[in-house]
């Protein structure tokens, strides 16, 4: 668990562990490694059925099975950033249940898949918008997507050089993108300051970078922030 999150799982587990390890051996009784003596425990606010899923999510395994419902694959994204898990790939089978439910609730299952930029589960439930009328999508709804819209594009890539390669252009993207999820995400979206707005993307230019790459970054941020500001007085 540890090495899938960025926060020690909300800080509540870490790679030590208390106690002294115990040998364990199989039936034939050779070892198999070792166990800590005892572990901490620690209760969890969220419904059973929400960690449920996002415990078959960070472990990448089938959770339509259980039918969750659309407001459960909700909380459990929500959820997998609190305890430092970042949002599953396009291929992960939780989208595949979000594109179920937009047959039903398309303005919500596109609001969440662009919470988390991801822009070919956006696609895939874009037809099924078409349907709704305007008088449909909520105001919450309607800030997320204008707020992708703006935040979205990525810094301009400038030509390969010596000191700045393909992979680095790449990793900028990256950066960018977990930067957008973390925002689209945020609890107060329509409070977020320019300021907040500007730490949200600090992230991007941290490590090696070359200066081409940083004014790009910083002319992108500068855009996104003025833009930022003119959705706040439309929505």
């Amino acid at each position: 668990m540890c090495s899938k999150s960025y926060n020690s799982f909300g800080n509540l587990i870490s790679s030590s562990s208390p106690g002294s390890p115990t040998s364990n051996t199989d039936s034939n009784g050779s070892e198999f490694g070792s166990l800590p003596a005892s572990l901490p425990t620690h209760a969890l606010p969220e419904p059973a059925v929400v960690l449920n899923v996002m415990l078959h999510v960070i472990y990448n395994l089938p959770v339509r099975r259980f039918a969750p419902s659309l407001h459960i694959i909700e909380d459990a994204l929500r959820i997998l950033e609190r305890y430092g898990i970042p949002a599953p790939d396009e291929s992960a089978d939780i989208w595949f249940l979000l594109l179920r439910h937009a047959e039903i609730q398309p303005i919500r299952a596109y609001a969440i898949a662009a919470g988390y930029a991801k822009e070919a589960v956006c696609v895939r439930i874009s037809p099924y918008t078409l349907r709704v009328s305007l008088t449909q999508v909520s105001d919450a709804e309607a800030l997320t997507m204008a707020c992708k819209r703006v935040i979205d594009k990525p810094p301009k890539a400038h030509p390969p050089m010596a000191l700045c390669l393909p992979e680095d252009a790449s990793r900028v993207a990256r950066a960018w993108d977990l930067a957008v999820a973390n925002i689209l995400v945020h609890p107060s979206l329509h409070n977020i300051s320019p300021e907040e707005l500007r730490e949200s993307f600090s992230s991007v230019v941290r490590g090696r970078m070359c200066s081409e790459c940083f004014d790009s970054v910083r002319v992108r941020v500068n855009e996104v922030v003025a833009d930022w500001e003119g959705i706040k007085k439309t929505i």
